[in-house]
């Protein structure tokens, strides 16, 4: 009987763990954790934390991801790619002049669709982590690069092109990041204005 009943236990179990996974997809584990790196910072994205956010089981875990650190892996992965390479594809895929997708990159980027409290987390994160280190370095290197070919089509000189793209990034960065009570319509038009500086030549922002 005692053999019975464990036999029965573990095949209702095994029985569960599928219907489980199925109801959480991968891409539902990798998005929990990557809100809960912006709302805590990296040390809190641990297993136990995200089975009890999302209220299953570790097994439900492990269905799909191989290790904590493999859930990492995949969690940097998906930001890299969500914030820099989609957006970007997206930019690219939309007609207009360089001065235009300049102008939708930084419209975006303060549209309040971004995830910036992920990217001040894995910024912080990449300060103990050499392999996050490495991830961000590239996601700069591929954001900066998209606005120097920005601006060398638009014909600024070449020695110009490097510090435009810098000082418009960091604005990018910095807008999103300062906290102050402000006018939505303020804000556009204040930082329409930044762009008129670094963006567009002869000083005249895109309506």
């Amino acid at each position: 009987m005692r053999s019975g009943s464990t036999s029965a236990r573990r095949s209702e179990a095994a029985g569960r763990k599928p219907a489980e996974t199925r109801q959480l997809s991968r891409q539902d584990w990798v998005d929990y954790g990557v809100s809960l790196l912006g709302e805590s910072g990296a040390d809190a994205v641990r297993i136990e934390r995200l089975c009890a956010g999302l209220n299953v089981t570790k097994g439900s875990f492990y269905w799909h991801f191989k290790s904590r650190a493999d859930f990492l892996d995949q969690m940097l992965v998906h930001w890299q790619d969500k914030e820099t390479q989609a957006i970007i594809d997206e930019i690219e895929a939309q007609a207009g002049s360089p001065a235009d997708a300049i102008k939708r990159l930084f419209e975006k980027a303060n549209a309040g669709t971004v995830n910036f409290r992920a990217e001040l987390a894995v910024r912080q994160w990449a300060i103990q982590d050499d392999k996050v280190a490495q991830t961000v370095q590239a996601v700069d290197e591929r954001r900066l690069d998209f606005l120097h070919r920005q601006f060398l089509s638009m014909g600024f000189p070449v020695p110009e092109t490097q510090m435009r793209a810098r000082l418009l990034y960091s604005l990018i960065l910095g807008e999103a990041l300062i906290r102050s009570p402000e006018p939505r319509g303020q804000r556009r038009a204040r930082w329409l204005a930044s762009l008129r500086f670094l963006a567009v030549p002869g000083g005249t922002a895109p309506e």
